[in-house]
């Protein structure tokens, strides 16, 4: 190996006593901006009584809504999440109170009896109340030999809920087992994502302690599972709606045509902008410098070609939406977006290492500057 192409450990910045490399980060722009409480909402007397109204409102739906459970559980799931429960607390707890009497009693018998969502949501929080539910419930939800059926699989908000449902198990439930089992099958393929994770960055730092610049056939494979976007693909397909089935998982899995060029989006966009910042403190070669020795090209030269594979993978992208799809379109554009992130923060400079003026307008405009009401 030419030793122009060496890089010398002890040129990369400074180590810390567990001999680490580390990063000179500049100040965080931010302070203590998100530490700090909110202020106080300075709000007269009309949107105070505005105010008061929307909660007079919510106690009315709580109370006028029991000939629809289905309705009533949703209300009290979504005010739970909201975190706004609290003012809600008699009303809640009478609403849970009658859905117990009727469900226990069989005084009423849903139209969506059967439905998994319901059955799911409606356990929890009985049990989460403190109520006496049996978990026998669940049993409905299997089919002729005792597994729970095939088909709830594609129902993913209802899996969801099943999920957080078996995680209130007591002693001796073995049916909510069988459930935290069964709903485990997302995470599985994403524990097995994390494992290939592992793997490519232990790779990664042998080719750091060794000062190995790889070949771009020996960087890229490793680096676009390294990015961490087929990871986060498998994560935000989670809960999201019906149409995404197991067999989507095991698409996204495979990392297709559309994951591997948002990947290569995020990884060229990253490695171009931050190169000569992650160099200084010490950190595996970029594409950048693999591309430079592979073809003994300038570092102009490389960013130029660098930059035309990033277009290249945008055509990728576009032709992928292209009916029939080989997914649904929901899951397509979830890893659209995630290019459309690494495209805000890097086009034109670092964001995230040298705090650029743009990301930071974008970054107040939607979770620091207050919205006129």
């Amino acid at each position: 190996m030419p030793s122009e192409y060496l890089v010398p450990p002890q040129d990369h910045g400074t180590l810390s006593k567990e001999n680490r490399h580390l990063a000179n980060y500049i100040p965080d722009v931010w302070g203590d901006t998100f530490l700090a409480p909110p202020p106080e909402l300075d709000t007269d007397d009309i949107i105070q009584l505005e105010y008061e109204e929307l909660k007079e409102q919510v106690r009315r739906m709580l109370v006028t809504s029991m000939d629809y459970p289905s309705q009533i559980l949703d209300l009290i799931d979504a005010v739970q999440h909201l975190g706004v429960a609290y003012h809600f607390q008699r009303e809640v707890e009478d609403a849970l109170q009658i859905i117990f009497l009727h469900h226990c009693n069989y005084v009423q018998v849903d139209d969506d009896e059967d439905d998994l969502y319901i059955t799911s949501v409606r356990f929890r929080l009985l049990r989460e109340h403190g109520f006496t539910i049996d978990c026998d419930t669940f049993n409905k939800l299997k089919d002729e030999e005792g597994e729970f059926k095939e088909s709830l699989i594609s129902d993913v908000k209802g899996m969801l809920h099943l999920y957080e449902a078996a995680n209130f198990q007591l002693h001796g439930e073995n049916i909510l087992e069988e459930a935290l089992s069964f709903t485990n099958f997302p995470l599985k393929l994403a524990e097995i994502k994390m494992k290939r994770q592992s793997q490519v960055y232990h790779v990664e730092t042998k080719w750091l302690h060794e000062n190995y610049i790889p070949t771009m056939e020996e960087y890229m494979p490793i680096a676009l599972i390294s990015c961490g976007y087929p990871n986060l693909t498998i994560a935000s397909l989670v809960g999201m709606e019906d149409n995404i089935t197991k067999e989507t998982f095991i698409w996204a899995f495979n990392v297709p045509k559309i994951l591997r060029a948002s990947s290569t989006v995020c990884r060229l966009m990253d490695d171009v902008v931050t190169h000569r910042f992650e160099q200084e403190r010490g950190h595996v070669s970029s594409v950048v410098e693999c591309y430079m020795k592979q073809y003994g090209a300038s570092m102009q030269a490389a960013h130029d070609e660098l930059f035309k594979q990033v277009i290249d993978a945008w055509k990728d992208m576009n032709e992928e939406f292209l009916k029939p799809t080989a997914a649904p379109t929901s899951a397509l554009s979830r890893i659209l977006n995630l290019a459309r992130v690494i495209d805000l923060f890097y086009t034109g400079e670092s964001a995230h290492d040298l705090t650029g003026d743009s990301a930071k307008t974008s970054i107040s405009t939607v979770l620091i500057d207050s919205i006129p009401i």
